[in-house]
This record gives structure tokens, sequence and C-alpha cells, in this order.
């Protein structure tokens, strides 16, 4: 990887040996970042990614707790431009960031490109849903009921059960996996 560092650019490193990232600083003396705002923040460097990698820009836990969050961000290989990192600030008060201070992570990452098919249809599965919910339409087998019980699995439950909506019924309830079966 290439770098071309501006004077009061901080070279990125690896805080650790087991860090996935490079950290990146603030150049200028200081930084402050107004309650309620979104800043652009100049990291001072250009980079030069390898072919087949691409650079995601991601938070810093430690920001977190700031009241700072940090909106990620992809660099491609072919941009050779200054890198910058948007910084939302949602906290109440103003806050400055000290020359040096790190903003976030460079974390370099290959790139997998698969073959793109346009289809009439996609595959079907369980995964539809969106945001952990399978939205997998199954019957739920009460020993009560002499039927099976129509339902639409919402999401995983503790241990072996699953958070259903029956057909009919306002309320999700907890399923065990062994009462379910495919539609």
């Amino acid at each position: 990887m290439q770098w071309r560092l501006h004077p009061q650019a901080h070279l990125p490193i690896r805080a650790t040996p087991g860090s996935a990232g490079l950290d990146l600083r603030v150049p200028q003396e200081s930084l402050t970042l107004q309650p309620n705002s979104r800043n652009l923040v100049s990291i001072g460097l250009a980079i030069g990614l390898p072919q087949g990698y691409y650079g995601r820009i991601a938070p810093r836990s430690s920001l977190a707790l700031k009241g700072i969050d940090v909106v990620a961000g992809v660099i491609d290989a072919d941009y050779t431009g200054e890198v910058k990192v948007l910084l939302v600030h949602n906290g109440p008060q103003a806050i400055t960031l000290s020359q040096g201070e790190r903003v976030a992570q460079l974390i370099c990452e290959r790139i997998g490109l698969p073959a793109m098919q346009e289809v009439e249809a996609l595959t079907p599965t369980t995964q539809a849903g969106g945001f952990g919910s399978t939205g997998c339409a199954v019957w739920v087998h009460d020993p009560t009921k002499h039927n099976p019980l129509e339902g639409e699995i919402l999401a995983d439950g503790p241990g072996d059960t699953h958070l259903m909506l029956l057909k009919g019924e306002d309320a999700p309830i907890y399923v065990p996996s062994k009462r379910l079966s495919s539609k």
C-alpha cells in the first residue's frame, strides 16, 4: 500500500499487532465539534490501495462513548484523493479533539465481486425479511388442536425456539423448533 502525507498528517499505524485497522488521526492543531453536527474531517493523507482491495473507514468504540459516530466510508482502489472522515456529534455540548487524536480506523479488505446475472425471480430462501426476520411461513403443530396453525417466523428466540406471529393473532409468541414444519 502506498501513502502520501501532508506535513501535519500522522502516519496511520496499527495500535497493536492484533489490530484489524490502521488508526486515522486528527492532523490539525485541534478540532471542535459542535453539538448535533456533521463534520467532514480531512485526515491529511492519500492512499494507493493494491488492485483487488478497498479501504473501509470504520468507527472507534472510544468515540462512541463521547457521543461521536463515524459514518462508514469506502475508499476504492482507484481513488487517489485525500482521505476524509465524516464525524457526527450527537452530544449536547461541544467536544474538542486534540491534534493526533484517533478518530477512525482504515481497514483494508479484499474485494469479492461475483459475476452478475439478471434473472426473472430470485431463488426462494427463508431470509427475505431483513433485520433478523426470516419471514418464513410455517405450520405450528399444537398438541391441543387437531389441525396445525399457520404462522410466520419473526426472529430466532432463546434456545431452540422462534418468535412467531400466528395467523389472526396480534401478539407474537415463542414456539419450540420441534413444533414447526415448512408450508
